[in-house]
């Protein structure tokens, strides 16, 4: 009878131990990523924007107020990006933390101390942010000039993240004085820039999209054969502060 007594009581605090472990949604597929990674146990919803984060533990909830409510979450995690309406009503019912996309790496290192507020996020945070100043400290030795070309001829400037590592590394990004965050070019300003180095950003595969047209413009293609190019994949491209130490190194090369 003790025996069965201790079994009862084992699992009692064994039922009361997972129903007091924390319960977070993510929506945003950023945030998906991040948190599949640093924080799986709590990650019970995500957006099901990318059917790969999706498991039995972890639901998509593809935005729904109603889908979201059912997983009972004790802490719902969105960036500044996601629909306010949304977040509004999912404040009336939980607790929603938002975190800003940082466009600099003053406001990364404010990204970071926000997530580093959190048990299961303060180690991966704080490992993340060193892995991102080791790379910045380990590309400073030589100078380049480098132009990041992306799909309809955009490339970025001034203020943007991509531009906020590119002089971090003392490297000169050459597309920054045509503006901020996201600039047009010609091909005619890419030949006249005439970059050390070209990085290719958010061109897919489908060489017939007339996004990616002005890429294959034989002008062009003789630059790329000429100068040292680096191609950053697409889920680095999506996310790039989530995976800012990877996006960093494509940018080098050494991805």
């Amino acid at each position: 009878m003790r025996f069965k007594w201790l079994i009862a009581c084992l699992l009692v605090s064994v039922v009361c131990s997972a129903q007091s472990k924390p319960r977070w949604v993510s929506l945003n597929q950023c945030l998906d990523y991040l948190l599949v990674d640093w924080a799986p146990d709590q990650l019970v919803g995500v957006t099901g924007l990318d059917e790969t984060v999706i498991s039995a533990s972890r639901s998509a909830h593809f935005g729904r107020l109603e889908r979201i409510l059912r997983l009972k979450p004790d802490r719902v995690f969105a960036t500044e990006y996601n629909n306010p309406k949304l977040i509004q009503l999912l404040k009336k019912y939980t607790h929603v933390e938002v975190l800003p996309q940082p466009q600099n790496l003053e406001q990364y290192r404010e990204w970071i101390q926000q997530l580093s507020q959190y048990t299961a996020l303060a180690s991966h945070a704080r490992a993340h942010q060193l892995r991102l100043e080791a790379s910045l400290r380990a590309a400073q030795h030589v100078t380049q000039d480098v132009v990041i070309l992306m799909p309809n001829q955009f490339s970025w400037g001034r203020s943007s993240w991509a531009d906020e590592l590119i002089r971090a590394m003392h490297w000169n990004n050459l597309a920054a004085p045509l503006g901020n965050n996201l600039v047009s070019l010609t091909l005619e300003e890419v030949i006249y820039l005439d970059p050390d180095r070209f990085i290719l950003e958010g061109f897919s595969q489908a060489n017939y999209a007339l996004a990616n047209q002005w890429l294959y413009h034989p002008l062009l293609q003789q630059r790329l054969s000429e100068v040292p190019t680096q191609q950053i994949p697409a889920r680095l491209a999506s996310c790039p502060v989530v995976f800012a130490n990877q996006y960093l190194q494509a940018i080098q090369g050494t991805e």
